[in-house]
Formats: C-alpha cells, structure tokens, sequence
C-alpha cells in the first residue's frame, strides 16, 4: 500500500480493540454462566444431551444457511473479503459472495451492506 495511515484510523482501530475486548469478555462471562446452569441436577434431569446438541445445530443452520457469507467456510469468506476483484483462483468465491462482479467490486447496495452486517452479527 502506498498510503500511510492517519491518527483516526488508529483512533478508530483502537476504540474497535476496546469494544471487541468487552463483547469478548461480556460472552466469556455469559458462557461461564450459561455453564454453570447446565451442570445442575435440575436441568440435567430435564433436558436430553442428544436433544440439546439437535436444537442447537437446527438454531445454528437456520440462522447460517440463507446469508452466502456464513454458509461458507470462515477462513473462506474472509479471505475473499481482503482480496481484490482480480481474475485468478479465488475469483469465484468472491463473486459468489456478490463482493465482485466481472472483476470489478460491486456497487455498496443496501442488500449487500445488511448481509455483511448480518454476517458480522451471526459470526
């Protein structure tokens, strides 16, 4: 790249570091207690493992399964994500993930900003 960054970029990443930092620490903290109900006896008693892992495999595919970018591999979407619209091996994945269209990024539409969005969200 040929073109420096600025302080608010670096302001901007910062603040995204922090933020990222207490979503991961508030999922952390969530997951330990979401733990900590499931080992009690109550609701061992109550819910089967084989039914518990169904629903949440069923929660995960439909939540997952209508958005190209989170029906593809992570490593996947964002690889295509950083590369540019050139021809050459990867070339259809980012075009079907609707980020190019015959080599040339595609227009900032209102569809494709709510399905980054949703992907960022669901992953």
């Amino acid at each position: 790249y040929n073109v420096g960054s600025t302080t608010v970029e670096y302001i901007a990443f910062a603040v995204l570091g922090v933020l990222g930092g207490f979503i991961g620490a508030a999922f952390n903290a969530a997951n330990v207690r979401w733990s900590y109900f499931r080992q009690r006896p109550a609701y061992r008693r109550r819910v089967i493992g084989p039914l518990e892992v169904t629903l949440i495999a069923l929660v995960t595919l439909i939540s997952s399964w209508h958005l190209r970018l989170t029906r593809v591999l992570s490593a996947d979407a964002i690889h295509a994500l950083f590369e540019p619209c050139e021809h050459g091996k990867e070339a259809y994945m980012r075009e079907y993930l609707g980020l190019c269209v015959d080599g040339e990024y595609a227009h900032a539409t209102a569809g494709l900003l709510a399905q980054l969005a949703a992907a960022g969200l669901i992953r």
